[in-house]
């Protein structure tokens, strides 16, 4: 996980540490190591600094999250050309069998 990620979650990281997360110091770090990124907004679906997770993404990684893929067909093609392997929540299927995986079900509280 990401230091300092925790910033609008109520959560400190010492929180997630407690439960077994490793911390990387820095978000280049994060992306370099990891193997699967899990985020909410992905690139495509942040726009305020999507665009800088492109360049930290690496051929083989999957990333899973809102990726909005029907907003931009240059910013789907762009994801596609960065040789990840993405997954769309907002793209799973609603139907009752998934319904407590659905991304707007998993997030009642």
């Amino acid at each position: 996980m990401e230091a300092g990620a925790d910033f609008n979650t109520g959560y400190r990281d010492a929180d997630y540490v407690e439960k077994g997360a490793r911390l990387a110091p820095s978000r280049a770090e994060l992306f370099r190591d990891a193997d699967v990124i899990a985020q909410v907004l992905c690139y495509g679906s942040n726009d305020p600094t999507g665009k800088n997770d492109l360049a930290l993404y690496r051929c083989k990684q999957t990333v899973i999250g809102f990726q909005r893929p029907f907003g931009s067909l240059e910013l789907a093609l762009q994801l596609a050309a960065s040789g990840v392997t993405s997954f769309s929540v907002e793209l799973m299927p609603r139907i009752t069998r998934a319904q407590s995986t659905g991304e707007l079900s998993c997030q009642r509280p």
